[in-house]
């Protein structure tokens, strides 16, 4: 990331976390731009998005409700699948790792839910999510640590196994009524 801000520039690279992020939110919009703060000392590197998603809430017919699906694609490499369970010989990681991704979701009103916390413990790595609401605020902290450079050929299938939990724990969804589906539902079953 130092390496690719230094040769392309902060706005570059705002234009492509903006497109990336459009691959996943259709009329998702900048709403500030892109803040990086790097420091040397501690060896991280932060950088805060602001986005504003015009068409959050989809409508499902089938479920009769709006639905919004909060993703966290940068995970997504960290928890990948292994190409290859079955081995001859060690998988090979990327150590050391760390990630923590926060994600703020300011919804138009708010919302009274219990948070939850999760976890998942491995010997090549951790991953904790943890859930937190703020008045119209959704706060998502995830957090991921790679414990180890590689996973014996005996212990892929388990490794393999907790990042499926971890990947399973990043998928986040919010529902909420959708009046105009329930009408639309009660006119088709008349």
């Amino acid at each position: 990331l130092r390496a690719s801000v230094a040769a392309n520039g902060r706005d570059d690279l705002q234009k492509r976390y903006l497109n990336f992020q459009a691959s996943y939110y259709a009329g998702v919009e900048l709403a500030k731009p892109l803040q990086v703060v790097d420091d040397p000392l501690t060896n991280r590197l932060t950088l805060t998005e602001h986005y504003q998603i015009k068409d959050f809430w989809l409508r499902s017919d089938k479920h009769k409700r709006r639905e919004a699906a909060i993703e966290a694609p940068e995970l997504r490499d960290y928890l990948r699948q292994p190409s290859k369970l079955v081995r001859n010989s060690p998988l090979a990681l990327q150590h050391p790792s760390e990630l923590i991704h926060v994600t703020e979701v300011v919804l138009p009103e708010r919302w009274d839910v219990k948070p939850e916390d999760i976890s998942i413990k491995d010997p090549a790595f951790e991953f904790h999510r943890s859930e937190t609401w703020k008045d119209q605020t959704l706060v998502l902290t995830d957090r991921f640590k790679s414990l180890s450079e590689s996973v014996a050929v005996s212990d892929v299938g388990r490794y393999a196994a907790n990042l499926e939990k971890a990947r399973s724990a990043v998928n986040y969804s919010l529902y909420k009524n959708d009046p105009a589906t329930a009408e639309k539902a009660a006119k088709t079953d008349s």
